[in-house]
């Protein structure tokens, strides 16, 4: 995972530690952690360029995405927007395991270039399933990541910006 430490990752991250978790991010040492939480993060003192996200992305088995929420202590279940880090993860084919958000069918089609989860159990089911099946993993993330330089670059979002303010 690469994100801050807001409430509901770290009570999420606390449920996921009998993996070999990796956090990366800024702010992680400022926030009081379990010993074993505490042993996942990697960098916690500051921010991760670009070419470390690259490897980092690149090198992990599972990306966990979950999207920030200081309120909700779990998985948010009315999560209404997509983080510029969705499209990062699928540029590198990444493969991630994302928590629902509504606008996310709008960007990559659900269980064919991502994969999403609504509850902390669902997660755990779904890291014990996709751990065991790399080669589905690969031809998801390259779904995704075909979908991604295919639609969702700078470029795309320019040309977006530029015709609504023409119009």
């Amino acid at each position: 995972f690469m994100g801050a430490p807001y409430l509901n990752r770290l009570n999420v991250f606390e449920e996921l530690t009998q993996w070999e978790l990796g956090i990366w991010g800024e702010g992680w040492d400022n926030v009081n952690l379990s010993p074993r939480l505490k042993a996942c993060i990697k960098g916690g003192r500051r921010r991760i360029s670009v070419e470390e996200s690259v490897k980092i992305y690149c090198c992990a088995d599972i990306i966990i995405n979950l999207h920030s929420s200081p309120f909700v202590k779990g998985i948010s279940p009315n999560g209404d927007f997509v983080n510029p880090r969705t499209f990062e993860i699928a540029g590198c084919s990444g493969f991630q395991l994302c928590d629902r958000r509504s606008e996310l069918p709008l960007v990559f089609k659900p269980d064919d270039e991502i994969v999403l989860f609504d509850s902390i159990t669902e997660l755990k089911e779904l890291i014990e399933f996709w751990l065991s099946r790399p080669t589905q993993r690969k031809e998801i993330s390259l779904k995704a990541q075909k979908r991604a330089y295919a639609e969702h670059t700078y470029r795309h979002r320019a040309i977006e910006i530029v015709r609504l303010i023409e119009n």
